[in-house]
This record gives C-alpha cells, structure tokens and sequence, in this order.
C-alpha cells in the first residue's frame, strides 16, 4: 500500500481535444484512452484521472475546467 507521503509517478498523459466532434453533434458521448500496451500496463498501483477544459463561444466567460474523478489504485 502506498504512503500519503509518497509521490505519485506520471507514466503516461494523454490529450484528447473533442472541439470538432461537439461543435458538430448535439448529443452523444466522448472517451480519451491510453493505448492498450505500454510500462503502465500490469502493473499495481495504478490510477487514473483527468480534467475538462470547456468554453461556451460568445458568453463571455472564457474557459471553465473542472476535475473528473480519479480511479482509486489498482
């Protein structure tokens, strides 16, 4: 089990801009994954989590971000 203390490692980042897919659509779902191989694979200990960086065209709030909930370790 892994100490509060302890740092978490970053082995792998990803950025998945959906701009076109919602500007085109108004409705449906989006999904952002890693690939399939890669050190993060069959390990414990891993976790996930993210965050979405939204902006309303015209309304004069400029960007909203808020945190998606991360995985506990696995």
């Amino acid at each position: 089990m892994r100490d509060s203390s302890q740092k978490s490692k970053v082995d792998q980042t990803r950025t998945c801009d959906f701009t076109s897919a919602i500007n085109g659509g108004s409705s449906g779902s989006r999904t952002c994954r890693l690939p399939d191989s890669g050190s993060y694979v069959n390990i414990s200990g891993n976790t996930a989590d993210g965050h979405v960086v939204a902006n309303v065209n015209d309304d004069g709030d400029g960007n909203k971000t808020w945190g998606l909930q991360g995985t506990p370790s696995l």
